[in-house]
């Protein structure tokens, strides 16, 4: 009984590694491309305006007004990353907080905090473990930090079969 134990463990782990290597599967109808040119409008809403000028990027109009700081965060955290300055880390606290009360107010959403150490069952059950293990960080003790909030929001209900919530089908709170 003890070799059949040992034997259906191992079976279970070399399944779980087969199906943990497989990719997900796309739509149909998602066109194949090595990048973003190969993406598919599949709708428009007007027409964009002719300026009279070539615009420029966001981040040369904030690195020029100083707003944006790219050679700094470069020095704190690498390549691609940026230091609001000022008006504009005030306008993004500003948005970031029209968004969670427009959506906790007029659209039935709760507001919640999470942790931001989550163990490996909840990384494994968003699908981040383990095709993303070397790309995370984890602690001495096992716990690893979220990538995002999705890891844990999504584990609050694990295991759990969930009803459609009555608040969301009523009128707003």
């Amino acid at each position: 009984m003890e070799a059949l134990e040992t034997a259906a463990k191992e079976a279970e782990a070399r399944a779980t590694a087969l199906l943990e290597s497989l990719p997900n599967r796309l739509d149909e109808s998602v066109p194949d491309g090595a990048d973003e040119t190969g993406n598919k409008v599949l709708s428009q809403h007007g027409e964009p305006r002719d300026l009279g000028f070539e615009p420029k990027q966001h981040f040369e109009l904030g690195e020029a007004l100083g707003m944006m700081d790219f050679a700094t965060a470069a020095k704190l955290a690498g390549a691609r990353f940026s230091v609001l300055r000022g008006p504009l880390a005030r306008l993004e606290r500003a948005l970031a907080q029209f968004m969670i009360d427009l959506h906790t107010r007029e659209h039935g959403y709760e507001e919640t905090i999470v942790p931001s150490l989550v163990n490996s069952a909840a990384v494994y059950g968003t699908g981040s473990l383990p095709k993303f293990s070397e790309d995370l960080f984890q602690t001495t003790d096992g716990r690893w930090l979220i990538p995002t909030a999705e890891v844990p929001l999504t584990n609050t209900v694990a295991g759990e079969i969930v009803r459609k919530n009555p608040c969301r089908s009523a009128s707003p709170r």
